[in-house]
């Protein structure tokens, strides 16, 4: 059995003892409701020996029948006749224990029934959803592993559609690199070309990816070298069956990838799976106790760094994470707003409370974040800067083949080399309680304040850029404010506080009610392409405050630059609309919700933070207002909308270059209050329920 293979037996294996111990709570919560046999009440921890006596069963079943089968090939009949013959054979393994034990007057039959019924039902669906939609989600998530294809086109158009039919839902193409002379081929069968082959290994630090598949048709010293250069940089290596003794001092594996079969070279020896797996779930169950603990400190941060100097309690830096990935790291703000002038004038630029979270290195806590999500661990290696990691050895690169760390060797041992090697031996004999050895000494050295941090005036340093690029996101865009003067009354006072109480009320409710909704349209957008279901954009709003726009996002992850994926006239349509018809960056769902504007409900946490109103002017990006000249004074006198008079009686009907969108924006302008807002509000429904206008 391949490795795939016995994955997906794995997993099945689990979905079935699921399927299992939900179909009997099923039956014990409908078997009061049967009107069949004695109405006898039944105990539940005495029928939990059905159960147990069912998984039993069922691992000697799995063991004599299913471990025979390829899971993900079966079609939907044979997965009937599949789960029919295990239930079958289970319950009557079942029965004839029960007869044995002469057991079968204590028990209810009807019970029994019910537990083989629903647990057959079960089993079907769960087999077929996990088949047809977890499978092929994980395929986009970050925890795939991702996958550079090198070879000639020709031979990797044929690569890549064997791979994207195949149901190998391990892996994710991240790119493709070619042989070919031709170096103007932008992709391959709609996976970017990343560079050509004699650019390919100046190249590797910058790219994101686990392994390399070489479908080479021929093997030279040359590419022995380059593939030794990547194993040795901590990538690892597929190459075809035929070239097994090409480099017979690695480890390797055969294997079968994607319906292609592979010899891997891994860059160390790698700890099993299911070490990993186990220590991904401990840390996920140990960043999950300690979120009290960092909202407490969340909350107090944010009540005494309003006080101190107001801005982000967390700060977002990019690291570097497994493999090359790029992520955000979280971190506590130890500075103030002003510190860069401070500095100047020979004052310290950190807070009280910042040198407090400091002192007790709490600064790092909402790191945490980050090990939920995915991109980092409580013990890894360290995870450096981009500027560190490109000037890192290839040696230092391989240490970063597994999720870096909120603490690790490196915090412990103050020979960077030595770290180093111990942080390699650390994965190579991975073991929960070596991590475990490490966690206690980094916090016994933290309170002793012995612990081997970075240089503190280089971490200090990035965070002043990382404020300074707040503060100037967070600066008003510039206009002509005196173009125009709004008029201000007791009666625009009211509609004012009336439209904000109507906006809290209404976006509350929204949420609440809709709630279900968001979570199936955050589910459709991550299985149709993977990674976030949302997105931020950074709009203009009242007075030429710079805000950020939730939206369910509808365009592919790596949609690309525009000048890649749009043609000459759809270039041309986007510089003056700022939109294209038929824009091929957009997903199918993505097409969906857009059409009947769904993409625009995330922004009900917009208006409740009151950076938008229900009913308004459409938010624009700061391009867009040079077409309005000095009317974008007036335009920005109003809170941008959620909806407004020109989404609600022309959408795109109306465009900029005819001059009739700018018109009914001013419109609303000049005559907005509570009466032209409902009419709004409720002419809004019809429009997108006959997705006129929508694109």
């Amino acid at each position: 059995m391949y490795n795939l293979s016995r994955y997906n037996y794995y997993i099945q294996t689990l979905v079935d003892v699921i399927a299992l111990f939900i179909g009997f709570n099923i039956a014990f919560a409908l078997k009061p409701y049967i009107p069949l046999g004695p109405r006898i009440p039944i105990d539940y921890v005495y029928y939990l020996r059905l159960l147990n006596v069912s998984v039993l069963l069922y691992a000697v079943v799995n063991f004599m029948v299913l471990a025979n089968e390829e899971t993900l090939t079966k079609s939907f009949g044979k997965e009937l006749r599949s789960a029919f013959q295990t239930v079958f054979l289970v319950f009557s393994g079942l029965t004839v224990y029960l007869f044995v034990i002469n057991a079968n007057p204590t028990y209810s039959r009807v019970f029994v029934v019910l537990f083989m019924v629903s647990s057959q039902i079960l089993m079907i669906l769960m087999r077929t959803l996990v088949k047809n939609w977890m499978l092929p989600l994980y395929r986009k998530s970050k925890n795939a592993e991702k996958i550079i294809f090198i070879g000639r086109r020709e031979k990797l158009e044929k690569l890549i559609q064997r791979f994207k039919k195949s149901n190998d839902w391990r892996i994710w193409i991240s790119g493709a690199v070619l042989t070919d002379e031709e170096t103007e081929i932008r992709s391959v069968e709609g996976i970017k070309v990343l560079c050509h082959y004699g650019e390919f290994l100046e190249k590797v630090p910058e790219l994101e990816a686990d392994s390399c598949f070489f479908a080479m048709d021929q093997m030279d010293a040359q590419t022995a070298a380059l593939i030794e250069k990547l194993i040795d940089e901590g990538k690892r290596v597929h190459l075809n069956l035929d070239e097994f003794e090409l480099l017979q001092d690695r480890n390797r594996m055969v294997d079968v990838l994607g319906s292609s079969t592979v010899i891997t070279y891994f860059p160390s020896k790698t700890p099993a799976r299911r070490t990993i797996f186990i220590k991904r779930v401990i840390e996920t169950m140990a960043a999950i106790v300690l979120l009290p603990l960092l909202l407490v400190f969340y909350l107090l941060s944010l009540v005494f760094m309003n006080i101190e100097s107001p801005g982000p309690v967390f700060i977002r830096r990019i690291r570097i994470g497994k493999n090359g990935r790029r992520f955000y790291q979280h971190r506590f703000r130890i500075m103030r707003m002003d510190a860069q002038e401070r500095i100047r004038n020979g004052r310290s630029p950190y807070m009280f409370w910042g040198r407090f979270l400091r002192l007790l290195h709490i600064d790092g806590m909402a790191e945490i974040l980050d090990v939920l999500t995915g991109d980092m661990s409580i013990c890894g290696p360290y995870a450096p800067s981009v500027t560190e990691y490109l000037q890192y050895s290839g040696e230092m690169r391989r240490n970063l083949g597994s999720l870096p760390g909120i603490v690790g060797k490196w915090c412990c041992i103050e020979d960077e080399k030595d770290a180093l090697q111990k942080e390699i031996n650390r994965y190579e004999n991975m073991s929960l309680t070596g991590d475990c050895m490490t966690v206690l000494e980094t916090v016994f050295r933290y309170l002793l304040h012995r612990s081997l941090r970075k240089d503190d005036a280089w971490l200090a340093e990035e965070e002043i850029q990382l404020i300074q690029r707040y503060r100037a996101a967070k600066q008003p865009m510039e206009y002509d404010y005196s173009a125009y003067t709004k008029k201000d009354t007791a009666g625009v006072r009211v509609y004012l506080l009336v439209k904000r109480l109507i906006d809290i009320v209404l976006s509350l409710a929204g949420i609440v009610v809709l709630f279900p909704v968001l979570l199936i349209l955050s589910i459709a957008v991550m299985a149709d392409d993977g990674g976030s279901p949302f997105y931020r954009h950074e709009r203009i709003g009242y007075r030429g405050k710079r805000i950020q726009i939730l939206k369910f996002r509808s365009m592919r992850q790596n949609a690309g630059s525009l000048e890649d994926v749009l043609t000459a006239e759809q270039l041309e349509q986007y510089r003056k609309e700022f939109k294209v018809d038929e824009d091929p960056r957009i997903t199918k769902v993505g097409a969906f919700i857009r059409r009947f504007s769904l993409d625009e409900l995330p922004q009900l946490f917009n208006i409740l933070t009151g950076d938008i109103s229900i009913v308004g002017p459409r938010p624009i990006v700061e391009e867009e207002t040079k077409i309005y000249g000095r009317d974008v004074a007036k335009l920005l006198s109003v809170k941008p909308g959620l909806t407004g008079y020109w989404q609600a009686y022309a959408r795109n009907n109306a465009t900029y270059e005819s001059g009739e969108r700018q018109a009914m924006e001013m419109y609303y302008v000049d005559h907005a209050g509570l009466l032209l807002d409902i009419k709004i509000f409720f002419h809004t429904f019809a429009r997108v329920l006959s997705g006129d206008g929508a694109q």
